[in-house]
């Protein structure tokens, strides 16, 4: 059972209403106004109801996130704003959808309506009640039943769906079966970005894995892991997807030529890659497809919509967005009352550059979103804040590099599709490598101290699996370690789907 509760003074949302009339269509039905006749107190007690089941709606999505990343982050409950600036409420979500009724004699009902249900449903939220009551101040109580339960929130942490792509050997399987990925990754001046990189691909489950590099890196990579071919700069031999921009020099490298490996290659773009080609598509020597994935953080993702909008470089990707687009016709939708405004802005930019590419695009961060070329939105769950670490995304890269070319050619190997597959299939990998990448990170944190008076640091409650009696604490981590741990993550990632 979940409650929310909320209290508006009558005399200032009565002032409200007075100053900008639009307001009562904008927060309220044609039925609750017909039944309220216009009296202000009444509708007043009605919209408290409005903002109290936003707020048992956050409390339910908190809790469902909370069951496998921690103690959450608290956005669901502080995102829930008052609506009575604007009427919007939470960017999205419109008032109206919230509908409180009465009859006389009755009491009142509680309706949700459009994107509100489809929310509620999904968290598994019925059986609405309200209590409504109104004298100097009016006050809403909400209750709803259900909520997520422990067994549906292991499943939809996990999201089991996406486990399908995590793809096992089978008896007649070889090298060439399992998908072959090039990486073009690494230079004199970052020469671990390309190790980091093949680390991440290695425990995909690729079959095989090319690499372009300096002869330093490929001299790194080899050491470490011996099974690798290096390519030195030729761009022969197939590959069923491409890793590009790890730890390039971004002023040497060629990138018509790479363009031209793109055009029809499925592909993670990345770090040194993505202004380069983004300035390509732009001048209109490179078309992007729903196969390509770009990987921005932030700070890349503003820079490379600042080459659309040509706009100053420290804009944010909200502000350029913007300008390129208005954010009212891009609604939030189900996610809206989980959105910080650093969120909204890599949500809105993320949308934005993947209308202007035609690409699937990944934004990272400590809620990464993945947007399709079909403008879907992925919002992931919040990740272990110690992925924050010089090569993690490297990591990232060709761990989606692998598990992308690991998928298109089982596709073209089992259903006759190529390149249309790994179109379907980008947000989905996107995800997928996000996700094994944040557990991966999570396990490599994580220390079980037999104590609890002997334990530092910040504790955390990861139901990340079976833990021996103690405290678990986290402890900072290095792109390595997040890479070793991939194997497990693969596995308990695995197991949780099929629970």
């Amino acid at each position: 059972m979940y409650s929310g509760i909320d209290v508006v003074d009558i005399e200032r949302f009565s002032d409200r209403i007075e100053a900008n009339a639009a307001l009562m269509q904008r927060l309220f039905s044609a039925d609750e106004l017909d039944s309220c006749k216009g009296a202000l107190p009444s509708l007043a007690a009605r919209f408290c109801a409005k903002e109290a089941a936003l707020k048992v709606l956050g409390q339910a999505d908190v809790v469902a996130r909370t069951a496998c990343f921690g103690s959450g982050d608290g956005a669901g409950c502080a995102a829930v704003v008052s609506g009575l600036d604007d009427g919007a409420g939470v960017a999205g979500l419109n008032f109206r959808d919230i509908e409180v009724t009465s009859r006389p004699g009755q009491a009142p009902q509680l309706r949700l309506h459009g994107q509100v249900a489809a929310w509620a449903q999904h968290l598994g939220l019925h059986s609405w009640r309200v209590s409504l009551a109104h004298d100097k101040v009016a006050m809403a109580q909400v209750w709803a039943s259900g909520g997520p339960t422990e067994a549906s929130r292991k499943v939809s942490s996990h999201d089991a769906t996406l486990a399908r792509y995590l793809l096992k050997p089978e008896a007649d399987s070889h090298k060439y079966s399992r998908g072959v990925v090039r990486i073009i990754a690494g230079s004199q001046r970052f020469p671990g970005a390309g190790l980091l990189c093949v680390a991440g691909a290695s425990h995909s489950g690729v079959g095989m894995i090319r690499l372009n590099a300096p002869e330093r890196v490929e001299n790194l990579v080899l050491a470490a892991h011996p099974q690798i071919v290096p390519d030195g700069s030729a761009l022969t031999g197939a590959c069923d997807a491409l890793v590009l921009g790890p730890g390039l020099d971004a002023q040497k490298a060629d990138w018509e030529a790479a363009a031209q490996l793109l055009e029809n290659t499925p592909a993670v773009i990345d770090a040194s890659a993505l202004e380069p080609v983004c300035a390509l598509v732009k001048e209109g020597k490179l078309r992007l497809r729903a196969h390509h994935i770009l990987t921005p953080h932030d700070g890349e993702l503003a820079r490379c919509l600042n080459l659309f909008a040509g706009t100053d470089t420290d804009k944010t990707a909200g502000e350029i967005a913007g300008k390129l687009v208005d954010k009212a016709d891009k609604p939030l939708g189900k996610f809206a009352f989980e959105i910080s405004s650093a969120l909204q802005r890599r949500i809105q930019g993320a949308q934005q550059l993947a209308a202007l590419t035609g690409a699937c695009v990944l934004a990272k961060g400590n809620r990464t979103v993945v947007v399709g070329a079909d403008s879907q939105v992925h919002l992931l769950p919040a990740a272990t804040p110690w992925l924050a670490t010089a090569g993690s995304g490297d990591v990232l890269a060709g761990l989606m590099g692998g598990l992308l070319a690991l998928n298109v050619r089982a596709g073209a190997g089992h259903v006759g599709a190529t390149v249309a597959s790994a179109a379907a299939l980008a947000p989905e990998i996107a995800q997928l490598a996000a996700r094994l990448h944040a557990l991966a990170g999570q396990l490599a944190a994580e220390t079980t101290s037999p104590k609890a008076a002997e334990a530092t640091g910040p504790k955390t409650t990861y139901a990340t699996g079976p833990k021996s009696a103690g405290v678990v604490v986290t402890h900072p981590i290095t792109a390595p370690e997040i890479a070793a741990a991939i194997p497990n993550a693969w596995a308990l990632y695995a197991s949780a789907a099929a629970n």
